[in-house]
């Protein structure tokens, strides 16, 4: 319900702010094919392990663990976070032009108040000339995989739990918080109007590259893959989050905290976000996750609907 309602209202929305273009359906494929591709991979790697293991048959292993009836759902989340991952980028780009970007003085202020200086310049001694590249392909590779072992897991209250979160996360409270607290980030800071504050950050030849990508679609009022610019919540950060909660039973919780303190670091190095940014995205996963953990008590277990489908 909620990726069909950001959808249509990502759709509806376009001609209202005046796109030039129409939303780019294939990311839906796209991201899909992405999905599958992880999915296939982890599984071919669960039967490397267990062929090491010497499991006596580890095709009717790997049957017992996946039958069919647990593939349909696997399918359906699939398609699901594909349609909500390519609805927030139909929606995203639209919202900039809801609202003028106003938050961003407030937030380069609170950052000093808190800091004592602008964060970026307190962690400058962190960059180094991979940080950008890595930021943007860290993010996506590792939320794709716990996206994809998340959905691999048996059914269970604390799975519908995490999904819950997670969808409230992009398709909710995100887009609310950016809409309160509309803020570009340091690197549009003066182009925004907002005067020189951040002149003297300098940008990797490859992050400018990207700033001009997404200041060229918001000027021009395009769709482009991955558009849109917001800094307030940092949803880079909020999905990271989310994979620490996702892993918290788990050794994987380890690399999980490590990459958000890394991409949390390294967003506000390279001023694409407010140190305040990220910490609005955690709270915005324990928001998200209070609601998912408040639907074990509403939701019935996974055995009571068995019951009920049967009858007894």
């Amino acid at each position: 319900a909620l990726t069909a309602a950001m959808l249509v209202i990502g759709f509806g929305l376009a001609p209202v702010v005046g796109m030039r273009n129409g939303p780019p359906v294939g990311a839906f494929v796209e991201w899909a094919n992405l999905l599958v591709l992880i999915s296939l991979t982890l599984l071919f790697g669960y039967l490397l392990m267990l062929l090491f293991r010497r499991e006596a048959s580890p095709y009717q292993h790997l049957r017992e663990q996946f039958p069919r009836q647990r593939l349909i759902p696997i399918g359906l989340g699939i398609i699901l976070v594909s349609g909500n991952l390519a609805g927030i980028g139909v929606i995203k780009p639209e919202l900039d032009y809801l609202r003028a970007f106003t938050a961003d003085p407030w937030l380069a202020a609170v950052d000093r108040s808190i800091l004592g200086d602008d964060a970026w310049r307190l962690l400058t001694w962190t960059r180094h000339a991979g940080m950008g590249a890595l930021y943007h392909a860290l993010w996506l590779a590792w939320l794709v995989v716990v996206v994809v072992l998340v959905l691999l897991r048996a059914p269970s209250r604390d799975k519908d739990a995490l999904l819950i979160g997670y969808f409230l996360m992009w398709s909710v409270i995100g887009p609310v918080v950016h809409l309160l607290l509309p803020a570009a980030g340091p690197v549009f800071y003066e182009v925004m109007g907002h005067g020189d504050r951040f002149a003297s950050l300098r940008l990797a030849p490859d992050d400018a590259q990207k700033m001009n990508y997404l200041l060229t679609g918001y000027i021009t009022r395009t769709f482009n893959p991955g558009g849109g610019i917001s800094a307030m919540p940092s949803l880079h950060i909020a999905t990271m989050a989310w994979t620490v909660l996702a892993m918290r039973r788990s050794w994987l919780i380890w690399p999980a905290l490590a990459i958000t303190a890394y991409l949390w670091v390294s967003s506000v190095a390279l001023g694409w976000h407010y140190a305040v940014d990220g910490a609005a995205g955690i709270l915005i996963v324990l928001v998200g996750a209070a609601f998912g953990w408040c639907s074990r008590i509403a939701l019935p277990s996974h055995r009571q609907r068995f019951i009920v489908r049967r009858g007894r």
